[in-house]
């Protein structure tokens, strides 16, 4: 299935939206954010690694007046393959460093590099809840598809709720809003009155909030405290 993409846009002076596709899935596109200043290129939740997808994100920078070697920060909002997995890539290509919340960095590992027990764990985990035996070994690897759309790498830096980051365009504050993962965070921008609440809060859907061995004991509890978190904050994106 093929989307039309979005066009790049430019949300505020700096920060430009770039939709980046991942292909083969429901989905589509994300959007990626670039916050371009005299200082350096951050990105925020750079997206899905494949081709199609790197290219995309390196012509949005290009009309954001910057290269991927101009990039030195990349804030990932959550540890999903879609948000997350091209970070490594832009890492390497550009030497930035790459941010996220310890609780997400810590399903890293178990989720992309070695998954072995984490499978062990979803078989378990699915006969314990009742799934009918002869569908535990489709849901328990169904997730494995996406390993090859990341380029799973271990964070450099940990972020923390209630952070200030000085970012390009002035100060970014981290607002941890755990729900849809542990580690997920928003990014508030004072400043612009623009929020990055990733997969948060999103336009037209309600983001999954599901119970699985990498979540916490009550995610849904926890998205609704969330919601609470960001009522007060600026304009989402």
């Amino acid at each position: 299935m093929s989307f039309a993409l979005p066009d790049i846009e430019q949300v505020e002076p700096g920060i430009w939206s770039i939709p980046v596709p991942i292909p083969g899935t429901l989905i589509g596109w994300i959007l990626a954010y670039a916050l371009v200043g005299d200082e350096g290129v951050w990105v925020i939740d750079p997206g899905w690694d494949r081709p199609e997808s790197r290219q995309a994100l390196v012509d949005g920078l290009h009309v954001a007046g910057a290269d991927l070697a101009d990039v030195t920060g990349i804030l990932v909002t959550h540890v999903h393959a879609d948000h997350y997995g091209l970070a490594g890539w832009v890492r390497d290509a550009s030497d930035a460093w790459v941010a996220m919340h310890p609780a997400d960095t810590e399903l890293v590992h178990d989720r992309y590099q070695d998954p072995a027990v984490l499978l062990e764990r979803g078989d378990a985990w699915l006969r314990q809840s009742g799934a009918p035996e002869e569908v535990v070994a489709t849901l328990r690897d169904a997730s494995m598809a996406v390993l090859d759309s990341v380029h799973a790498i271990i964070p450099d830096r940990a972020i923390l709720d209630g952070e200030g980051l000085a970012s390009p365009l002035g100060e970014v504050t981290v607002v941890h809003t755990p729900g849809h993962t542990p580690g997920h965070v928003c990014f508030d921008m004072p400043g612009s009155g623009v929020v990055f609440t990733g997969d948060h809060l999103l336009r037209r859907i309600v983001p999954n909030v599901g119970w699985h061995p990498q979540s916490d004991d009550d995610p849904l509890a926890d998205y609704v405290r969330s919601l609470d978190r960001v009522a007060g904050l600026g304009a989402p994106r």
